[in-house]
């Protein structure tokens, strides 16, 4: 074995003890048996993680990063940064804890994070991988209850591949170890922060949990069934399979048969340096179909790119699972990219593989003769065999950017062809707008919706929510779309909008705004933290222990006064109204914003019959609009979309009965709760007629549980009518509305059907802004050799240039718009000029542009309207009337886009006005101002400008410098 290749497994298998160590000192010696209870346990557990599957997995997955990335953040802090003694130390260790969770949270943003290093191109499916892998683990555990009589468990995971025995992805649990190892995972990454990361989302994110569930997640490490299957069943074997992969490739046939075999081919007199030229002909002869997708490229290039392959196949078997930033995972980031831009499909490795067997088989005779009499002997089959699996380890990396493009665009094609299908589309409109998709992802990695589209999929992700027993109005469903709406003013504006819509005129009209989509380099997205429009806060009196107010919002309505977002108003009532909190990306802080109560109808809880029950003094919010949901349109994900339909009179119910003193209703409506029995459903039969009589009275939408089931029946009707079988969760239809609903014997199918409604983590929970620092936090005791401190990793996450020694333009895009025309095309400009991570805002939110000197802006770039009488777009109103200082920007180089009509005698007089004020400051022109005519070819002028400012500010020799320098590319 070369003393390298030794020194790096004998170093990995030292992290791994240490680890195991680690693991047997929390959670209990290894091997600890799993009782038949513990079993149970864990499937009754997993059955409640399951029924909120999406939520868990994001908050798990998120999780898990977020703790790396503390642990990264904290092994970069020099302890030399300070010279406080231990008192002045642990003083401020709330602030640096904070400080290391801010910028741990960097990191998971910008996906620098380890996990998200490692992954590369698979992050986007990490969430469901690792579903995938505690799903099967677990069922282990019971394989006799696995055969289900009414529903086939989904598969968490596609199958892919053929040929070679060469597998697309991770079926198996072992396969998803390996993809673990792969990618460059090491023990620190799978063992103690895995299990903090599994243990904390079943107690943080698993609703409905019952109590001897809970229980065990309280217990010791070494005792609960949880943490110990999560240990032994996980952890450690994660870490045993990453010993086993470097081991296998520490045998001879990889470090001297196969490398050894390559160079004598390479030097071979009928090969020469033709074996790139060899290959590629056989293949094309053998797989003509396979022709169109190397036509692109010379014979000279393919020839090398193929000898490259395997030069890394053979010759750098030590790297196979070495770092994210070793000279072999670059290189075969190199080779998927250039697969990727030549659409090389998926299904075309195999084929590809035999052939460079078939290609290298003449060449075995001779090899095997010369070792046949020597202490290395070896066979044909067993040097094909070699060939197989290293070719497998080095496609494993190469096809995958690939067939993450496969699948985008299969779901892209499935929903347009669904939304073809409702808006009743010609073929020849389908087949152009196909294309248009298509070429978008190949070029971006993702693709935009038409407003048609998304109020399609809106509407079709309603029809086909599982839990929803009153989905009977879905094609009535109104869709918003703001996906243009990026600033945070003007989105609290559109919810305003969003109430107005929903209680027009009392009778509740069901609405969607939509706000823009997550992008490919985002890991969270636009986020509400605010559940729903009208929540009640909760406060715990410390000394009593009583709560006034809704408990399901106490944990929520603590974080926020805690960090001042939010300060409740005096007196605090039961029925005080929480702030809208919203988060952007790249934005440090949440956006609090506070409706105007005229905005918020609620109903006054009262009883026909029981007068008393109005003195309980409740109320509820009228329009249930959701907040924190995630809808999946073709493979494109939107995380912010407020959405409500109206109550259903046991939803409300249940939330008063569950949240707050149902004693209380009973004494009102003269129930004795110690000699009535069943006093409880008598009080929620009352309930659900003082909730149906407080609405009618108050004049808004609300329907009663027997005329929502026989609704659903109706909707089931009319889908069978229509063709489709109607997806349905019997426990939120027939369980909800009881055994005398209509709904009660009905069979119904619970299976997945897209575009769909998923349930999402609570950002502010898994980033663990709520949290304390751990009791032995100690930033200097985890000190390494780095010379990092928190200040310089801080400066490094926020300005790339300063850490790689390149120039990266700062750029600022304002724009005044009305219609949305102007702010779209700036979000354009904005994607196409990400690299830089510019600043994209209204007009109104840099008005006197000290943004410049704050943020060292170099650039410029305004995109402006023209409104009414030559006046400014209202988000660029306080721009125009604030004066921006002389010289201010001396040196910023400027460009702007005045948008407006020639028919109008002010033409583009906003754009102008503007260019005028900038230059007045003293800037320094790109390009002249540009005006682009509605009247004549608008879109055509803002497409060209928004090409030629791109160029300016980032040609491609900078932009190639940058992605190489960021590490971009591997995505």
């Amino acid at each position: 074995m070369p003393p390298a290749l030794e020194k790096e497994i004998n170093d990995f298998r030292s992290e791994a003890e240490k680890e195991l160590v680690k693991l047997a000192e929390i959670y209990g010696p290894a091997g600890a048996k799993l009782s038949r209870v513990d079993a149970v346990t864990l499937m009754d557990g997993w059955n409640k993680v399951l029924a909120f599957q999406t939520m868990w997995k994001e908050a798990f997955f998120m999780r898990w990063r977020i703790l790396l990335a503390r642990e990264k953040v904290i092994c970069s802090y020099n302890h030399n940064d300070t010279d406080e003694n231990n008192d002045e130390s642990n003083s401020k260790a709330s602030h640096r804890f904070e400080k290391v969770v801010k910028l741990a949270e960097k990191m998971v943003d910008k996906n620098q994070d380890p996990i998200a290093l490692c992954l590369g191109s698979r992050l986007s499916s990490g969430k469901d991988t690792m579903l995938s892998l505690f799903d099967q683990t677990i069922r282990d555990l019971c394989p006799h209850t696995q055969t289900v009589q009414r529903e086939a468990y989904r598969p968490t995971l596609e199958d892919g591949g053929a040929g070679l025995g060469f597998s697309l992805e991770c079926n198996t649990v072992e396969e998803i170890f390996r993809m673990l190892s792969r990618c460059g995972l090491r023990p620190k990454h799978v063992g103690t922060a895995l299990c903090e990361a599994f243990l904390w989302s079943l107690e943080s994110h698993t609703p409905y949990a019952l109590d001897d569930e809970k229980d065990d997640l309280e217990q010791r490490p070494d005792q609960g069934a949880f943490s110990r299957f999560v240990a032994d069943k996980v952890a450690r074997m994660a870490i045993k399979d990453m010993i086993n992969i470097r081991e296998d490739f520490a045998t001879p046939m990889f470090t001297f048969h196969l490398p050894t075999f390559w160079r004598q081919v390479k030097a071979h007199p009928k090969m020469k340096n033709r074996f790139g030229e060899k290959f590629y002909t056989n293949l094309l002869t053998d797989y003509p179909e396979l022709l169109d997708y190397f036509a692109r490229a010379d014979m000279d290039t393919l020839a090398s790119h193929i000898a490259l392959a395997i030069d890394l196949m053979l010759l750098r078997y030590s790297e196979v699972v070495a770092e994210v930033d070793s000279v072999f995972r670059k290189t075969v980031d190199h080779l998927a990219d250039m697969h990727r831009r030549l659409d090389i499909p998926t299904d075309a490795y195999p084929s590809i593989g035999l052939n460079a067997v078939k290609t290298l088989q003449p060449f075995f005779t001779e090899y095997v003769s010369s070792f046949e009499n020597t202490q290395s002997p070896v066979t044909a089959d067993e040097l094909t065999q070699g060939l197989v699996a290293s070719y497998m380890e080095v496609m494993w990396f190469v096809f995958h950017p690939m067939l993450k493009e496969e699948k985008l665009i299969a779901k892209a094609e499935g929903f347009i062809g669904q939304c073809a299908e409702e808006l009743r589309w010609p073929q020849s409109q389908l087949s152009k707008r196909l294309c248009q998709v298509k070429l978008e992802i190949n070029k971006t990695g993702t693709y935009s919706h038409t407003s048609d589209e998304i109020q399609v999929g809106a509407r079709l992700a309603w029809r086909n929510s599982a839990k929803c027993i009153g989905r009977i109005a879905w094609n009535t469903l109104e869709v918003r779309d703001r996906t243009h709406v990026n600033s945070p003013s003007a989105m609290m504006n559109e919810l305003i909008d969003h109430f107005m819509t929903a209680t027009a005129g009392t009778n509740i009209q069901s609405v969607m705004t939509v706000f823009r989509a997550l992008t490919p380099d985002e890991s969270w997205g636009p986020r509400f933290w605010t559940e729903q429009g009208v929540r009640y806060a909760a406060y715990k009196d410390e000394q009593t222990g009583e709560i006034l107010g809704d408990v399901a919002n106490l944990e929520f309505t603590e974080f926020i006064v805690k960090k001042g977002y939010w300060t409740p108003p005096e007196p605090r009532t039961q029925h005080d109204i929480l702030p809208c909190i919203f988060k952007m990306p790249g934005i440090d802080t949440p956006i609090v914003h506070e409706f105007d109560p005229k905005y918020l109808y609620e109903a006054q809880i009262e009883h026909p019959d029981y007068p008393d029950v109005a003195k309980l003094g409740h109320k509820w919010g009228t329009v249930p609009i959701l907040n924190t949901m995630a809808m999946n349109l073709g493979g494109i994900q939107y995380t912010a979309f407020p959405f409500n339909g109206w109550f259903c009179s046991i939803e409300i119910v249940r939330n008063l009965m569950e949240r707050y003193s149902p004693e209380k209703f009973a004494m009102a409506m003269g129930i004795d709760t110690k000699s009535t029995r069943m006093w409880k459903n008598q009080v929620q039969y009352e309930l659900d007629r003082a909730i149906c009589h407080s609405f009618d009275k108050s004049g808004f939408t609300i329907v009663d549980l027997e005329t929502v089931g026989e609704q659903f029946v109706t909707h089931c009707k009319r889908e069978k009518a229509n063709g489709r079988e109607c997806p349905g969760q019997w426990s939120w239809i027939g369980g909800l509305a009881g055994p005398t609903n209509v709904t009660w014997h009905k069979e119904m199918r619970d299976f997945l059907v897209t575009p769909q409604y998923e349930y999402c983590a609570q950002q502010w929970k898994v980033v663990g802004y709520d949290e304390e620092p751990p009791i032995d936090f100690d930033l200097r005791s985890r000190n390494t050799s780095s010379t990092t401190s928190l200040d310089t990793l801080s400066l490094a996450i926020n300005s790339d240039e300063d850490e790689f020694d390149i120039k990266i333009p700062r750029v600022l895009i304002a724009y005044g718009s009305e219609t949305g025309t102007a702010e779209s095309a700036a979000g354009r400009l904005g994607r196409s000029l990400r690299i830089c991570r510019p600043i994209v805002c209204s007009l109104n939110d840099v008005a006197g542009m000290d943004v410049v000197t704050k943020k060292a802006i170099t650039h410029v770039l305004v995109l402006c309207s023209t409104f009414g009488s030559g006046e400014a777009p209202s988000n660029a109103t306080d721009f125009m009337k604030t004066d921006i200082p002389l010289r201010l920007l001396v040196g910023t180089k400027v460009a702007v886009l005045g948008l407006g009509s020639s028919m109008y005698p002010d033409f583009a007089r906003a754009g102008i006005n503007v260019a005028n004020k900038l230059n007045q400051a003293g800037a320094v022109e790109l390009i002249p101002l540009t005006k682009a005519d509605e009247a004549v070819d608008s879109p055509a002028v803002i497409s060209g400008w928004l090409e030629l400012t791109k160029n300016l500010i980032l040609p491609e020799s900078l932009e190639t410098q940058i992605e190489a320098s960021l590490g971009f590319g591997n995505e």
